[in-house]
Order: structure tokens, then C-alpha cells, then sequence
């Protein structure tokens, strides 16, 4: 809507800043190309349409969110709390104020879909998208805003001297603690139940009686592909699938991670807004900090989470996801504090870092919490250990430096992870929790044991499908048409009812 300053041009000076900030927009949003990558490596093939498809919905669903009222909540002229001001919701008046709001909203929103996108990998496999999809509206329209007002829109953390420069509390601690939180009260994936043993003697019982689907819905659907003469056959087959949850797709994997640390560059970098720095907290360094912390991260994860979780062997000597993870976060723990940091300290956050997240992993297991792609470990445990390194190495304020406010200063980093982890960890529980009361949280059982691909995606996945053609041969359809067949016609339906299972 036109106001009075509808007509103010940049100065050059503003035009070159303004470029710098759109170019790390476009890099901070692509982004969700690398989660995307990521995620669906990590998961099983039967479920990696699903995980795209969420990702493409943090994007969609999170930029309206953000738009209506995220933006507004978060630097809608902020006392102490929470924003208000109309002028900043919906776009409303962005032309009223002297400052950029166009430019603002579109770099804040790269990161407020960056902190959405976390946590679909904690939930991936097992979540019904419907309320995905309300959740990832609540974390970009609200969750996450709130936290923004407090620590960048001018809010009571603000305002108390917390520093949080690209976002590793505002960003990571808030989309990891989701994350953690919605993946606890879902329940671990099928198969991954705490009893091993007592797993393996019922899916063992369940085999020799062939266990029943007759009255599951959704294995309905996904029978009328096969032939009837093998129904019997592929009902065990569907039984007999491993139970092996190691990721699909390694080179997805380490893409996804490439493509994430190159972002990461702009993440950070970008941070500055602004070319006109001085040096020392200049882009360049801002980037060379990033460099150094997550390949430290990266080079420690690799060489101790094997020997540390007991799982080094003779062929078990380099893992490829505790690389990428290690690497994710040594970027996550630098975020915070890049631009008041040395290199060297760099190296050491970024190898402190890769110990939380091996010490994360470790943690998960034994709580029996269930995240696929080890997003809480890289992001939640990243977010408490680079707002506390912040406190440790800032030169400016930091404990390790002669600065007569370093006790206040770090007391305020420390408070900082107790409230955002009370306030995310609330809001997100009484989501998810409600949602489970409702029966809208977890997908159908026999859904997990087929495959959100084959069974919601219309269609199933090329790997899936090539497995399932070795195991039946021609009795399969191919993946073109294996698509949701029409149940509502009385044709079907009838067919259905018929079919001797």
C-alpha cells in the first residue's frame, strides 16, 4: 500500500548493501535444496517423496505464515516481548516507515523456512503430513517469532546485551528443541522399539501366521496393484522388510551437506547486511571463521563417534553421516559468534561442537527418541553449545577476555537457552501432544510398515519399486501407475470387499 515513503530511492551506497543482502537471500533460501537432500538420503526409499514434499511445504506454507502475522510478531515495534504494530503484518505498511521492510522481510523469512525445515527430519517417516503442515505454519507464523522479538526485533534479550549474530539460538536451538520435542512424544519408528529382542520373536510369530492387513484401509489401496494370485505372498513380503534404518542414499547425503555449507557461507556472511565493515568483522572473516569451524567439526565427528558410541569396526571404521553431521555442527556452533571470533577459536568451537553431537546421539538412544536424520544432536545440541561459546570466546565480551561485563554478559547467554528452550519446548509439546490425543500425529501403522511413497505419494519410489519387481516380477505395476486407485466408485469399493487376501 503506497505511503510517504513509497518513493525513496536507494543511495548507492544503500544499492550495493541491498544487492549484498538479496544475493545471501537467494543462497540462505537455497538452503532447503540441501535439507531436502539431506533428509530424503537419510530416510528409508519408501518414505523419500514424502520428506521432499514437506520440505516444499515449510517453503510454501512458511512464507504465508511469515507474511500475515510472523513478521509482525517479530519487529512489529517490540517493547519488550512480542511485536504489534498493524503497519508490520500482512505487509500492511511497510511504506509508512523509513526503513526497508521488503528487504527485511525477504532475508528474515530465508531463515525463519531454515528453522521450519529442521524439524521435519526429526519427524520424517512417521508423521501425518496434515499436521505437519499446521505445525510448520505455527513454528514460522508464532514459535519462532517470538524468539526473534526477544533477541533481534529489539526485545528484553536485546536489550540486556545477548548476542546471537546469524542465528544459532534464534534459529537452530528454536528448530532443534521443536524437533526434539515433536520426535519424544511421536514414538520411535516402527522396528526401533526399545526391546530388540521381543520385536524380532513377534515380527517372528507374525510371519508364520501371516499377519493380517485385511482390515487396514490404506494396505487396500496399495494391494489393488498386485495381482490377487500373489496377495498372500506380497502381505509377507511387506512383513518381511528389514528393519535396517541406515540412510538410502549417501550421495544425496554428502550433496546435501555440500550444497548446506556453501549456503552457510551467505548464512553467516550475509549476517553483516551490510559491506561497509570494519575488517575484523568483515564478510571475509565472518566466512573464513565458518570454514575452519565446520571442517574441525567434521574431522573430529568422523574419528570419535565410532569410538565413543561403541560402534567401531574393522569395516565400520568411517562414517560417511557422522562427517556431514560433524560438519553441520561445527557451521551451527560458529553461527553465533563468527563475527566476534578469532580463527583459532574457531577450530576449537568447531571441535567442542562435534563432541555435543556425538554426546547428542548418545543421549537420543538412550531416551529412546527416534530422529532419522540426527537433527537434533547437529541443531538442538549445536544451539546450546554455540550460545554458550559465544558467552566463552566473543572478544569483545567474552570470559576468556578482560572485559568488566563478561560475568552478565555470559549469565544472559545462559538464560537465553533456558527460556527459548521453555518457550519452544512448551508450545511445540502442547502441539504435538494434542495432535496425538487427536489421532492426528502419527501415520497407520501399516502405512510405516509400506511406505508414505507408496501408500499417501501416489507412487512409489524407483528402488522400492525395482526390489518389489525382483520379488514378484511382472505382478507388479510399474511406478507410473502405481498410483492411489479411485476406492470411492462402487466398483472398486466392491472389489475391494471381494478380494480373498
Amino acid at each position: 500500500m503506497p505511503g510517504p515513503y513509497s518513493n525513496v530511492v536507494y543511495s548507492e551506497r544503500e544499492a550495493i548493501n541491498a544487492v549484498w543482502v538479496l544475493v545471501s537471500t537467494a543462497m540462505i533460501f537455497f538452503m532447503q535444496a540441501g535439507f531436502a537432500l539431506l533428509e530424503c538420503g537419510s530416510v528409508r526409499a519408501k518414505n523419500s517423496t514424502s520428506i521432499l514434499i514437506k520440505n516444499l511445504f515449510d517453503a510454501c506454507v512458511g512464507s504465508i505464515a511469515f507474511w500475515l502475522v510472523g513478521y509482525g510478531f517479530a519487529f512489529g515495534d517490540v517493547k519488550s516481548f512480542i511485536g504489534g504494530s498493524p503497519d508490520y503484518f500482512a505487509s500492511s505498511g511497510f511504506e509508512n516507515t523509513p526503513e526497508d521492510h521488503y528487504l527485511l522481510w525477504i532475508f528474515h523469512f530465508a531463515f525463519a523456512s531454515t528453522s521450519a525445515t529442521i524439524v521435519s527430519g526429526s519427524l520424517a517417516e512417521r508423521t501425518q503430513l496434515n499436521s505437519y503442515i499446521m505445525f510448520s505454519f505455527l513454528q514460522t507464523g508464532f514459535i519462532y517469532p517470538v524468539v526473534v522479538a526477544w533477541t533481534w526485533g529489539g526485545g528484553w534479550l536485546q536489550q540486556r546485551g545477548f548476542h546471537d549474530f546469524a542465528g544459532v539460538t534464534t534459529i537452530h536451538l528454536v528448530g532443534g528443541c521443536a524437533g526434539f520435542c515433536g520426535a519424544a512424544i511421536l514414538g520411535e519408528r516402527y522396528g526401533k522399539e526399545k526391546d530388540r529382542e521381543a520385536k524380532q520373536r513377534e515380527g517372528e510369530m507374525n510371519r508364520r501366521q501371516s499377519v493380517n492387513f485385511d482390515n487396514s484401509h490404506h494396505y487396500q489401496k496399495v494391494i489393488n496393484h498386485v495381482n490377487k494370485d500373489y496377495h498372500q505372498a506380497f502381505k509377507e513380503w511387506l512383513v518381511n522388510q528389514s528393519d535396517e534404518f541406515r540412510p538410502h542414499n549417501q550421495t544425496y547425503v554428502v550433496t546435501g551437506t555440500l550444497i548446506l555449507w556453501v549456503a552457510w557461507l551467505f548464512f553467516n556472511g550475509g549476517s553483516t547486511n551490510n559491506l561497509f565493515v570494519p575488517r575484523a568483522n568483515g564478510p571475509a572473516k565472518i566466512i573464513m571463521n565458518t570454514v575452519i569451524s565446520g571442517s574441525a567439526g567434521g574431522v573430529v565427528a568422523v574419528f570419535v563417534k565410532a569410538r565413543l558410541l561403541g560402534t567401531y569396526s574393522f569395516v565400520n571404521r568411517y562414517d560417511c553421516g557422522a562427517l556431514c553431521n560433524g560438519a553441520l555442527i561445527g557451521l551451527v556452533s560458529i553461527t553465533g559468534c563468527c563475527d566476534r571470533v578469532e580463527p583459532w577459536a574457531a577450530f576449537i568451537i568447531g571441535c567442542i561442537g562435534a563432541l555435543f553431537y556425538v554426546a547428542g546421539c548418545k543421549i537420543l538412544d538412550m531416551l529412546h527418541v527416534d530422529d532419522p536424520v540426527e537433527a537434533a544432536p547437529v541443531h538442538f545440541f549445536g544451539g546450546v553449545w554455540g550460545t554458550l561459546a559465544t558467552g566463552f570466546f566473543d572478544n569483545q565480551n567474552g570470559l576468556f577476555y578482560d572485559s568488566p561485563t563478561k560475568g552478565q554478559y555470559f549469565g544472559y547467554q545462559i538464560l537465553a537457552i533456558v527460556c527459548v528452550i521453555a518457550w519452544v519446548g512448551t508450545t511445540s509439546s502442547l502441539f504435538f501432544y494434542t495432535m496425538k490425543r487427536l489421532g492426528l500425529l502419527r501415520i497407520d501403522k501399516a502405512i510405516e510398515i509400506i511406505g508414505l511413497d507408496i501408500a499417501e505419494m501416489g507412487g512409489v519410489g524407483e528402488e522400492i519399486y525395482e526390489k518389489m519387481r525382483r520379488d514378484f516380477g511382472s505382478s507388479i505395476a510399474s511406478p507410473r501407475s502405481m498410483t492411489r486407485p479411485n476406492i470411492n466408485t462402487a466398483e472398486n469399493v466392491s472389489k475391494v470387499q471381494s478380494d480373498d487376501i
